[in-house]
This record gives C-alpha cells, sequence and structure tokens, in this order.
C-alpha cells in the first residue's frame, strides 16, 4: 500500500513538472511570434512583446496570488494570432493539464490528503520560495499553493479564424436530480434540530417518486460568442468558454477579426423575469439541501 501511494505522489509531481514544460515550450512559441496580430485587454496595444507576455503570465499561473480569495480564478481576455508551431505547443500544453488532472483525481481517490506533507514539499521545490506566514494559509486549502481551477482550464483554440468575436458573462446553474429518500440521507446529514425534522417531515410526506432537483447557482463565467462567415456564404455561430486569451491560425500578414473589449464583470439580476416555461418552483421546497419540486 505504501509504494502504491508513493507512486501516486510520483505521478501528481511528474505530471505537474510536464505541465510546467509544455508552459515554457508555450512561451517560447509565442513569443516568437511576435509580429502575429495579438490583442489583450488591459495591455498596451503599441506593445506586442508586452501584451504577449502579460498574457503569458496569466496563462501559466497556477499558484494563487497572495491576496486572491480561494474560490477566485484569474482571467484574462483577448487574441493571439499564431504560428502553427504556437498552436501545436498550446495543444500539448492543455494535453498536459488534461494529464495533470487525471493524476490529482486519482490521487484523490486514493484517499491521499490534499496537506499531504509529501506533496507539499514537492510541490514548494517546484514553484521555489514564498514567505512562511502564506504558505502556512495556502497548505489549509490543500495541495499547498496550487490553484487547481487555474491548472485544469484549458487554453481556448481554435481552427480558424472567425470573423466577429463578443465576449459575454453567463449565468447558469447546476441542477441535481434527486429521489425523496437521497433528499432525506442529505437532509439528516445537515443535523437533527427542529428546522431539519420539519423538512425531513415535510419530504417523507411526498410519494416516493416525486422527482427533485438540486439547485446551485453558478458564478457568472466568461463565455466568447464567435461568428463565422457572412451574408453570402452564411452565418455560423458558435459560443465558447474564454477565460484566456483565444489563439487562432494567423500569419504575419492577418488582421484580428471584429472584436469589442469585454464588460466588467456582470453579476445575476435577482429580481430577473421567471421564465413562464421553467420546470422548477422557484421557492425551495427543502431550503437545508436547496432542493425544488418540479411544476
Amino acid at each position: 500500500m505504501m509504494a502504491l501511494e508513493s507512486n501516486y505522489r510520483i505521478d501528481v509531481l511528474n505530471a505537474f513538472q510536464a505541465l510546467q514544460a509544455a508552459f515554457q515550450t508555450l512561451s517560447t512559441a509565442v513569443l516568437g511570434d511576435v509580429k502575429y496580430p495579438l490583442w489583450i485587454q488591459d495591455a498596451p496595444l503599441a506593445d506586442s512583446y508586452a501584451a504577449r507576455q502579460l498574457a503569458l503570465s496569466q496563462i501559466g499561473l497556477f499558484e494563487y496570488l497572495p491576496l486572491q480569495e480561494p474560490r477566485e480564478t484569474v482571467l484574462c481576455i483577448g487574441l493571439i494570432g499564431s504560428s502553427q508551431k504556437t498552436l501545436e505547443a498550446a495543444t500539448a500544453f492543455n494535453a498536459a493539464k488534461s494529464q495533470f488532472k487525471k493524476t490529482i483525481l486519482a490521487l484523490r481517490q486514493s484517499k491521499i490528503a490534499a496537506g499531504d506533507s509529501e506533496l507539499i514539499q514537492g510541490f514548494e521545490s517546484l514553484l521555489g520560495t514564498r514567505s512562511s506566514e502564506a504558505r502556512d494559509t495556502l497548505k489549509k486549502m490543500g495541495f499547498a499553493r496550487l490553484h487547481l481551477k487555474q491548472c485544469y482550464r484549458a487554453l481556448p483554440l481554435l481552427k480558424k479564424m472567425p470573423n466577429k468575436i463578443r465576449w459575454t458573462w453567463a449565468h447558469t446553474r447546476a441542477i441535481q436530480r434527486i429521489t425523496v429518500e437521497e433528499a432525506i440521507t442529505l437532509l439528516k446529514k445537515r443535523g437533527n434540530d427542529y428546522g431539519i425534522q420539519q423538512q425531513i417531515a415535510r419530504c417523507a410526506s411526498l410519494p416516493p417518486e416525486t422527482p427533485l432537483a438540486i439547485v446551485q447557482e453558478l458564478a457568472p463565467h466568461l463565455r466568447a460568442n464567435l461568428v463565422y462567415g457572412d451574408k453570402e456564404t452564411g452565418y455560423e455561430r458558435q459560443m465558447i468558454k474564454a477565460p484566456l486569451p483565444i489563439l487562432f491560425p494567423a500569419d504575419e500578414t492577418t488582421s484580428l477579426p471584429d472584436y469589442k473589449a469585454c464588460k466588467a464583470k456582470e453579476f445575476r439580476n435577482e429580481n430577473r423575469i421567471i421564465r413562464v416555461d421553467t420546470k422548477l418552483d422557484p421557492i425551495p421546497f427543502l431550503p437545508a439541501i436547496r432542493a425544488h419540486r418540479y411544476f
């Protein structure tokens, strides 16, 4: 068992080293495309090299910044016209991210703690030094300083350049369908106070086959709306997640597609009109577990 646990640790650290190496290859390629079209929001338009460095500093940000909130992710909005070499490096970078995620999931399934001392020492060695106070704080989050969501998220890659790009803030919900029995089990895990007992009794009064849904409002996230074609050829539209700059094939003579800078983060309007075709009661039936009834 000890040997197996050691293998899981080695796999994670090796995958993270591979991710760092893939990022270095990507960085060299992106910086080498300095004459290719590029736009990075909040970066100086006149200095392509500086804009590329800014973009890379965000793309390769695998750890928490000193004052970054645990659930916050750093965003970088932009467009990077890329050579074939750069696109291949970006593809390899995304593959390294995927492999690293697989090793982390395998590690978690092995029940090795997120604060495992051997892993923390390994990551500290790979990431470099930081003040002991900040390091101790980050250890409590698990895996020391790593921001796993920033490690996992893929770099958006396009096979061809769109004619138009617009960024929007998407507001979505995660909906998990559950049974009455599952709802009661979840409620019992919340405690045994009067409010919980009331909700258990309310749930138990339902027919056993009654479906319920746990609804979780997700944080606003960036999406890019892409438009290809024109009036003559017809329009083709695509929507992708875009927390990082979008890479598209180009050369030194290519111009950037039509784009507009992204607006500031938009939060959900709590007073928005509820769609008439919604299938869920907007008022939680079991508030303790955010469970709703279907109409």
